[in-house]
C-alpha cells in the first residue's frame, strides 16, 4: 500500500513552498504599507482641516489682537492712557457707525469719568469734533462732559461714545488695558455698577458714567454719580 507519509519533499516541492511563503510575506508587507499610507493621509487631511478652521475663526494666521481691533474701525487706539481726541480718522469711523447727524432735537450732558489704576484719565477737548466731521457725541472741554447733540431723539450708548473717540472698549479691555487676575474693567452708571457688556450702557442726562480699570482698592471713593469737576478729572 503506497503512502506519502514520512516522505521527504522533493527539491522542486521545497522551492514551490518557499515561493508561496515569500509571496505571503510580501502580501502582508504591502498590506501594512497601504495601512500606514492611508493613516498618514488621514492624519494630514485632519491637520489641514484643523488649520483651516482656526484660520477662518481668527481671520488669518498673522493677525494679532491689536490688528483685529484696528480693522474694525479706522484709527482705533489700543494703547495706554492718556488718549488724545483722536480725530484724524473720525470721518472714517462715523461713516461706519449708525449715528444720526448732529442737531438740536436732543441735547444731553453726560458726565464721563475714566480711571486707570486709581488715576483719573482726562477726557480730551473736542472729542468727536474734526475739521471734516462732527459727531452727535462730543466734548467741548476737559471737564469730562460728553454732549449728546442729535438731530434725532434716540438712545446712545457708552460703546458708541468710545467708538467715536476711537478707543477700544469691550467687556474686558479699555485702550491697551485688559483684565487679568484681580485687575478688571468695571463700569458704573449713576454710581451703580453695570453688569454685562458695558458698551450697552445707555447715556443719560446728568448721570455719570464711570469707566474704571484696576483692582478693587483702586476704585474711586466715592464713585462719581453726577457732573464732573476739574479737580475730579485731573
Amino acid at each position: 500500500m503506497g503512502s506519502d507519509q514520512g516522505r521527504r519533499p522533493t527539491k522542486a516541492e521545497r522551492k514551490e513552498q518557499a515561493r508561496h511563503e515569500r509571496e505571503e510575506i510580501q502580501a502582508r508587507m504591502a498590506s501594512r504599507h497601504r495601512s500606514r499610507t492611508l493613516a498618514l493621509i488621514v492624519g494630514v487631511l485632519g491637520a489641514l482641516a484643523v488649520v483651516a478652521i482656526v484660520v477662518m475663526m481668527s481671520g488669518g494666521t498673522d493677525a494679532t489682537e491689536e490688528d483685529q481691533v484696528a480693522q474694525e474701525l479706522p484709527g482705533m487706539l489700543v494703547s495706554d492712557a492718556p488718549w488724545p481726541a483722536n480725530t484724524d480718522e473720525l470721518a472714517g469711523r462715523l461713516a461706519q457707525l449708525d449715528l444720526p447727524a448732529e442737531g438740536v432735537a436732543q441735547h444731553l450732558h453726560v458726565p464721563l469719568y475714566v480711571f486707570v489704576n486709581g488715576e483719573a484719565v482726562t477726557v480730551p477737548t473736542n472729542l468727536g469734533i474734526a475739521v471734516d466731521a462732527v459727531s452727535p457725541l462730543h466734548t467741548h472741554d476737559e471737564l469730562g462732559t460728553l454732549h449728546v447733540e442729535s438731530a434725532e431723539i434716540r438712545d446712545f450708548t457708552l460703546g458708541q461714545a468710545f467708538d467715536v473717540w476711537g478707543v477700544r472698549l469691550d467687556e474686558d479691555c479699555v485702550g491697551g488695558y485688559c483684565a487679568s487676575g484681580e485687575t478688571t474693567l468695571r463700569v458704573f452708571s449713576g454710581a451703580e455698577e453695570i453688569t454685562g457688556d458695558p458698551r450697552n450702557a445707555v447715556l443719560k442726562d446728568t448721570e455719570a458714567i464711570v469707566v474704571t480699570f484696576g483692582t478693587e482698592d483702586e476704585l474711586p471713593d466715592p464713585i462719581p454719580a453726577g457732573l464732573p469737576s476739574a479737580a475730579a478729572t485731573g
